[in-house]
């Protein structure tokens, strides 16, 4: 292939195919071919063979192919045939796990065809010659052919795919086919519109032939099959005589036999994929499934879903069914090579288990609870009513029931506390509108002091740095954002130039806040976010609160739900408040009603975190187009958006997306 692989016929009289490919670069006859070795034009052994390890380690050979490599100084007869069987299991499971990937819905009438030509192509090019142990040198080989530089089974040419060959394509076997099959997909799925396919007709041998000679010619070589006078006109006939000859199967003793090569796992990127034809998942489905590594997953047919921790196993609620009873173990083995999305358990458990309090969040007990060293594990003490908490961590187990815990401190003592289930949460504790007087991690509106000699401030959470931050140097907190299993902390924090997130250690299994930071006095009257008289900024929900009532602006979707839940004329009501001294309006709900509407998100309902604009939550208009950016603003911020003539909105904790970016600059 070089967008055009060379026949082997024209490999035997060295003729040279036009070149066709923009990448096109002329690397010198035997680029990279150490150590040739000679072969015959038969199945497994065709000329040349060059070391495989120029371009990759012989390791990877040994630990996920060697039923496919073809072993020389055993009986030339026997061996061809123990190959034949391993290769074309493997050529059959390869084409077939590309073209579904491409046509989930693939007929099984077109599946069968495009094997049959991925079968043949792989004859045309290679006589299904890629691996071999060379008797010469002992030395694993792979076929080099067209003076070098056609590479393995599928014939990627060096010249015209040199990126691709540098970075193994042409040497790693499975990539060899799937990357040879997408370009001979390309051709196949087009073949109807071709003139010579309306004139011959469509039927899956002229479709498999006009595909090779586009795989062959490129796209200009189109039709090319149908004219026998054509200078390449013995490249499409050799393909023809393969198709049609099905040469292969004078060998293969089981044509249903599964491959034992782990084309899954090498597809998906796999490293160590041994062979033993891929991992049995029937059982997996409807299950909890434990990796390795202590990950909760629910696996739903492609894809195993995540959890980075057990202890968050509930949460998949939302992105699988499963039996809660029992727990599945997996091993190393058995998920390599499978696809794994792993989620965040902040982001995913606040979205789906109501009222769960987050880290870093005040919670005002309804009855004493026992705090326990691990949840439901040895009793340490019992903590008496109406004491108030921060929690450090939560863990939610059973899908059905959402039971919850919480991990907080009580008289320099830590542990877990009961926080009951989805019904009677409510029975045990209530978020707290008021602080403690130490606790261990700072929250909106705090002042911290930085505790070491450098540390980088980033525009989002682990992101790009914008400035570095002097030890002892003071900045006031707008919010607080944990990350993964071990309660990764992020501090949005504000100074007086910029605003962005600082790292500030983890919680689980011990916490290492204080090496990072430590809370300190008010150096000055900043703000983290303005709020009416008699309310506080609550940075869990994001809004202003007192006991009764909570105030905008709220987003529109929002908006819109109150309405549609009959909130009538109060869904977008304004009332008279004063936000530091300046008279204003803002819409304002009932806690519970504003609750309802919001849901337990990180983010208000309908919007999103988005990295351009300082990973505040964002809500985009009917044209898709980011409209709104919310807050906390902190002293900071509204200066410079007064300085700018914001006026009083510059006060509210929703900005115009134009303004945000306008504003918050120096």
């Amino acid at each position: 292939m070089k967008s055009f692989a060379l026949s082997l016929a024209i490999l035997l009289i060295a003729i040279q195919s036009p070149m066709i490919q923009a990448e096109w670069n002329e690397t010198p006859d035997y680029w990279k071919c150490y150590n040739r070795v000679s072969g015959s034009w038969t199945f497994g052994i065709a000329p040349y063979g060059c070391n495989a390890s120029a371009f990759g380690s012989d390791q990877h050979l040994t630990n996920n192919y060697i039923p496919v490599i073809f072993e020389q100084s055993q009986n030339y007869s026997s061996e061809r045939n123990r190959y034949m069987q391993e290769t074309y299991s493997m050529i059959k499971e390869a084409a077939t796990y590309y073209i579904q990937s491409r046509k989930p819905n693939v007929s099984e009438s077109e599946l069968s065809a495009f094997q049959h030509a991925a079968l043949a192509v792989a004859h045309q090019e290679s006589f299904w010659s890629h691996y071999r142990k060379a008797s010469q040198d002992g030395r694993y080989k792979m076929m080099r052919g067209d003076f070098g530089h056609g590479h393995g089974l599928m014939q990627v040419d060096d010249r015209a795919h040199y990126t691709a060959t540098t970075q193994g394509k042409g040497w790693e076997l499975i990539t060899n086919i799937l990357y040879s099959l997408d370009e001979y997909y390309t051709a196949w799925r087009s073949a109807d519109s071709k003139w010579c396919i309306k004139q011959y007709g469509g039927s899956w041998r002229n479709r498999s032939r006009e595909a090779y000679s586009q795989y062959n010619g490129g796209p200009s070589a189109s039709c090319r099959w149908t004219n026998p006078n054509h200078r390449w006109a013995r490249n499409d006939r050799g393909f023809e005589q393969k198709y049609d000859g099905r040469g292969w199967e004078n060998y293969v003793a089981n044509r249903s036999a599964p491959s034992k090569i782990n084309v899954n796992c090498l597809a998906n990127g796999g490293t160590n994929c041994p062979p033993g034809g891929g991992t049995d998942t029937s059982g997996w489905y409807n299950k909890l499934l434990q990796t390795p590594t202590n990950e909760a997953c629910v696996f739903d047919g492609e894809s195993l879903h995540c959890m980075s921790d057990m202890r968050h196993s509930a949460c998949l609620t939302s992105l699988g069914n499963y039996d809660t009873s029992t727990t599945t173990r997996l091993s190393n083995s058995e998920i390599t090579g499978i696809n794994k999305i792993t989620y965040d358990p902040h982001k995913t458990c606040l979205d789906n288990v109501a009222h769960l309090a987050p880290v870093g969040s005040f919670i005002k007990l309804k009855t004493a609870i026992n705090l326990r060293a691990t949840p439901n594990g040895e009793l340490i003490h019992t903590i008496p009513k109406d004491s108030v908490l921060q929690v450090t961590d939560f863990a939610v187990f059973d899908s059905e029931k959402l039971n919850r815990f919480y991990r907080v401190n009580h008289n320099n003592a830590e542990g877990y506390i009961w926080g009951g289930n989805k019904d009677e949460f409510s029975n045990w504790y209530e978020l707290s509108f008021q602080k403690i007087t130490d606790y261990p991690l700072p929250v909106n509106g705090d002042w911290v002091l930085i505790n070491v000699d450098k540390l980088n401030l980033r525009a989002t959470p682990g992101g790009a740095i914008i400035d570095v931050l002097d030890k002892n140097t003071a900045v006031i907190v707008k919010g607080l954002i944990t990350q993964g299993s071990t309660n990764k902390s992020f501090l949005h924090i504000e100074t007086d130039q910029n605003e962005g997130y600082i790292y500030a250690g983890y919680t689980i299994p011990n916490s290492t806040t204080s090496y990072w930071v430590n809370n300190t006095a008010a150096p000055n009257s900043n703000q983290a976010a303005y709020c009416p008289e008699g309310s506080y900024y609550n940075s869990q929900f994001m809004v202003c609160q007192n006991q009764q009532d909570t105030y905008g602006p709220f987003s529109r979707t929002m908006i819109d739900r109150c309405q549609q839940w009959g909130g009538g004329s109060a869904c977008s009501a304004e009332f008279d408040v004063t936000l530091d001294g300046r008279d204003t309006t803002l819409s304002r709900w009932s806690t519970a009603w504003f609750m309802k509407i919001r849901e337990n998100k990180q983010c208000p309902f309908g919007t999103f975190r988005q990295a351009e604009y300082g990973w505040h939550c964002v809500e985009t208009n009917t044209q898709n187009e980011i409209s709104d950016v919310y807050g906390p603003f902190g002293t900071t911020l509204v200066n410079r958006c007064l300085a700018k003539g914001g006026g009083t909105a510059c006060y509210f904790n929703r900005w115009s997306a134009s303004g945000y970016l306008y504003w918050s600059q120096p």
